[in-house]
C-alpha cells in the first residue's frame, strides 16, 4: 500500500496509474523488451481486462435478474453495447465480409476498455481523479525523458528501437516516416511519430485543465511546475514533426483562452464548431488550390473522391468492418473515411449524435460550473473534440493510445450525468 499526499493508493488507484503507463509504453514493452519473451503474450492485457469485466457482467445480469428481476443501469448500458456489437457481427457475418477481426477487435476493444477504465474512475470520482493526475504525470514524464533521449542519440534510421526489429519481421519502412528535412521523428516509446504526438495531444489538454486548477486553487508551486510540464510537452510535440498534432495544439491553446474569457453556453458552442469548419475547410483549401506539393498531403484528394464513389452505393450499414483497415481491401489516412466506410452513414452519425449530445452537456456544465470535476473532466473534452474531429479529417488514428483517453473523458461525463438522473429519480 503506497501513498498519494494523504490518500492511500488502494487497487482502484493502482488500476489507474498502470493502465497509464502501460498505454505509454506498450509498443516499446512488447515489441522491443519482451518480444522474445513468453511473457509477450501479456500484451493482450486489454483483452484480457475486458473479458474479465464480461465475465463479471454476465454473472451480475444472472445474479440481478434471477435475484431481483431487473439489472443495474450500468450492466443495462455494457449489456445494450455488446448486443450492439453482436449484431455488426452477425451483419458482417451474413453478408461473407467477416473474414478479418482485426478491425472489429479495434472498436470493441476501444469501445470496453474505455468504459471499464472511466467507470473505475467514476465510482469514486474526486479520490480517483487524484490518481488519474498521478498517472497522467508519470507517464507523461517518461514519454518526454525517452523523448529527448531519442532527439540527441539518433542519426540514422536504424537508431529507432523499432526499425531493426520492423526489418526483420519482413516490413519495408521508409525513411520519411522516420526523418523529415534531416531531422528525427521522435516517437519515443511507440512506433510511429503519429501516435506519440497525438497522445502528447491530448495530455497537453488535460494538463492544461490541471494548470488552470492550480492556478484557481491559489497552489503556487503547482501552477509552475504545471505550466513548466506544459512548454515541454509542447516542444515534444514540436519535435515530433507531426503538423497535424501542431495545428491541433494551437487550436486547444485558442479554445482554452475563449473558456477563460467568456463562460456563456452559445459563445462556447459557437467558437468551437467555428475552430471545427475553419481548420478543416482552410486544410482542404491548402491542399486543393496547391500550396503544398508533398504527396502525403495530395493523397487526402483522391481517398476522399473514392470515399464518395464507395459510400453511394453503401450509405445506410457500409461495407462491413472486416473490409476496412491495413489487412482489408480499403484504407485510409483519414479516420471518418474508415469509420464510415465500416459503419455507413446512417449508423456512423448515429454514434456521432450521441458523443455530440454528450458534448452539448459538456458545454453547458462549464457555461455555470467551474468546480474541480468539471475543470479535470469536462474542460479538456470541450476543447479537444473539435480538434479530434478536424484531425479525423486528415489521420487514421489506428490503434493509438490518444484515441482511448479521448473515449474515457466521454465515458466520464456520461457516467456522471447518468448517476446524476438516477439521484434525481430516487428523490
Amino acid at each position: 500500500m503506497n501513498n498519494y499526499g494523504s490518500i492511500k493508493i488502494e487497487n482502484e488507484g493502482l488500476f489507474i496509474i498502470f493502465s497509464m503507463i502501460l498505454l505509454t509504453v506498450h509498443d516499446y514493452l512488447f515489441n522491443k523488451l519482451l518480444f522474445d519473451t513468453p511473457l509477450y503474450y501479456l500484451a493482450g492485457w486489454k483483452d484480457f481486462i475486458v473479458l474479465v469485466f464480461l465475465f463479471y457482467l454476465l454473472i451480475s445480469i444472472m445474479y440481478s435478474g434471477i435475484l431481483f428481476g431487473k439489472i443495474s443501469r450500468k450492466d443495462y448500458f455494457f449489456f445494450k453495447l455488446i448486443i450492439l456489437f453482436i449484431l455488426i457481427a452477425l451483419f458482417g457475418l451474413i453478408s461473407g465480409t467477416l473474414n478479418n477481426l482485426s478491425n472489429y477487435r479495434f472498436y470493441f476493444l476501444i469501445t470496453f476498455f474505455s468504459g471499464i477504465f472511466a467507470l473505475t474512475l467514476s465510482k469514486d470520482i474526486k479520490t480517483n481523479s487524484r490518481y488519474f493526475e498521478l498517472g497522467l504525470i508519470l507517464s507523461t514524464l517518461l514519454m518526454v525523458f525517452y523523448g529527448y533521449f531519442q532527439y540527441v542519440t539518433i542519426s540514422i534510421p536504424n537508431d529507432f528501437w523499432y526499425w531493426d526489429h520492423f526489418v526483420d519481421l519482413g516490413f519495408q519502412p521508409n525513411i520519411w516516416e522516420v526523418f523529415r528535412e534531416d531531422r528525427p521523428r521522435i516517437s519515443s516509446f511507440f512506433t510511429s511519430s503519429l501516435d506519440y504526438s497525438l497522445y502528447l495531444l491530448v495530455i497537453f489538454t488535460i494538463l492544461l485543465s490541471f494548470t488552470y486548477l492550480s492556478f484557481q486553487e491559489k497552489k503556487s508551486l503547482k501552477f509552475f511546475f504545471y505550466l513548466t510540464f506544459l512548454v515541454v510537452v509542447f516542444h515534444c510535440i514540436y519535435l515530433s514533426t507531426v503538423r497535424s498534432a501542431l495545428i491541433g495544439s494551437v487550436g486547444v491553446l485558442f479554445l482554452f483562452l475563449v473558456y477563460l474569457t467568456c463562460r456563456n453556453k452559445n459563445t462556447l458552442a459557437f467558437f468551437s464548431i467555428s475552430i471545427f469548419l475553419g481548420l478543416s475547410t482552410s486544410t482542404f483549401l491548402y491542399i486543393v488550390l496547391g500550396f503544398t506539393d508533398e504527396l502525403s498531403a495530395l493523397g487526402r484528394i483522391p481517398q476522399w473522391i473514392s470515399f464518395f464513389e464507395l459510400i453511394k452505393e453503401h450509405w445506410i450499414i457500409g461495407l462491413g468492418i472486416a473490409k476496412i483497415g491495413p489487412k482489408g481491401e480499403y484504407w485510409s489516412d483519414s479516420f471518418w473515411i474508415n469509420y464510415f466506410l465500416s459503419f455507413g452513414i446512417v449508423l456512423g452519425f448515429i454514434i456521432v449524435a450521441i458523443f455530440m449530445k454528450l458534448y452539448f452537456v459538456v458545454i453547458k456544465e462549464l457555461s455555470f460550473r467551474s468546480d474541480k470535476l468539471v475543470i479535470i473532466f469536462y474542460l479538456p473534452i470541450y476543447i479537444i473534440t473539435p480538434i479530434f474531429f478536424y484531425l479525423f479529417f486528415f489521420q487514421s488514428f489506428t490503434r493509438t493510445p490518444a484515441i482511448y483517453l479521448f473515449v474515457t473523458l466521454f465515458y466520464v461525463v456520461f457516467y456522471i450525468k447518468n448517476r446524476q438522473v438516477h439521484l434525481r429519480d430516487k428523490i
